[in-house]
């Protein structure tokens, strides 16, 4: 599938990940013949609970990332949609996030990856460690399912992290608790937010814009 929506061209795509399963995923990019500045992998919510490519918090931040010249790229989860394979709570999910990695680097190599997520998928990306990686950015990642074995704790790559004030999964003081003892993290609150993030595009644009800014 190809289109264009207000400067944003989308292609659904399909990737290969090292089980052998195939995903289906959408790239944005913009529609003009710029170098991409970054690429970012955005990971969507838990497939149990209807999480899917196309949440509103997954398609803002790749329109932020495509409106600053990158490339975004979200995949659905084994399972979801007609990615191939099941949700198997054990946290496969990290292959996937791999494979759209790989995916990323033969389209534009030597372009920096960001690899984000929400909620779910923002548990699930912090625990894929691939040196391709600049950095992790997540917006409200449930700290219940982030372990002490979590790779980006101890990575020393930044973690950009947008906690909303308000979320019904995981307080503000657990979130500060958790992070403060990671090694290398930007916590920002969304004041207003709860764990849904309806009418935070402008948190989450300042979000991308601040990972942007860290990029060499």
């Amino acid at each position: 599938m190809h289109g264009t929506v207000r400067g944003v061209r989308v292609e659904t795509v399909s990737l290969q990940t090292l089980d052998g399963l195939v995903l289906e995923a959408d790239l944005a990019r913009a529609d003009d013949r710029t170098a991409p500045t970054m690429a970012w992998v955005v990971c969507h919510p838990h497939p149990l609970y209807g999480g899917d490519r196309h949440n509103n918090v997954v398609r803002t931040i790749m329109t932020s990332v495509v409106e600053r010249h990158g490339l975004a790229l979200a995949p659905d989860f084994r399972g979801v949609g007609h990615s191939e394979g099941d949700h198997d709570g054990n946290g496969a999910e990290r292959l996937d996030v791999a494979a759209a990695i790989d995916f990323l680097e033969l389209v534009t190599p030597n372009t920096p990856i960001v690899v984000a997520g929400y909620s779910f998928g923002a548990a699930t990306c912090l625990n894929v460690s691939d040196p391709r990686a600049h950095c992790w950015a997540v917006v409200a990642p449930p700290v219940g399912l982030v372990s002490d074995e979590c790779v980006a704790r101890s990575d020393h790559r930044r973690t950009h992290v947008l906690m909303p004030a308000h979320d019904q999964f995981t307080s503000v003081d657990a979130a500060r608790d958790e992070f403060a003892r990671w090694m290398n993290v930007d916590l920002q609150i969304a004041q207003t937010a709860d764990h849904f993030m309806a009418g935070q595009m402008n948190e989450l644009d300042a979000l991308v814009h601040r990972v942007h800014s860290s990029l060499p």
